[in-house]
């Protein structure tokens, strides 16, 4: 195993736990559409003004994103969890259109 699955492993288990261990809390709040296209655009500003040494940064990113989009898979709201997808693409689109080819790939 090469030493980036060292780091990369340990990275992603700790994401889920987070993941998992914030859906307590956030399940006292309805969860609305507008909101989760809110959350979508917010991470995508974040992933916007950040610049990148590697494609590990970059893929660690992308996952957090991912791990704040599955909140509402595992609330069972499909409907918002698109509204996130959506608006996260669509904000990278227009701003960093190289990131989004990234992503859709």
């Amino acid at each position: 195993m090469t030493k980036s699955r060292y780091i990369i492993l340990p990275l992603l288990l700790a994401l889920c736990l987070v993941a998992c261990g914030q859906g307590g809390e956030e399940s006292q709040e309805p969860i609305t559409v507008e909101s989760a296209i809110d959350e979508g655009r917010r991470a995508a500003k974040r992933l916007v003004h950040q610049e990148f040494e590697d494609s590990m940064q970059l893929q660690l990113a992308l996952l957090e994103a991912k791990a704040k989009q599955s909140r509402y898979l595992i609330a069972g709201d499909t409907v918002a969890a698109q509204a996130f997808d959506t608006a996260f693409v669509s904000l990278l689109r227009c701003v960093k259109p190289e990131l989004a080819t990234i992503l859709e790939r």
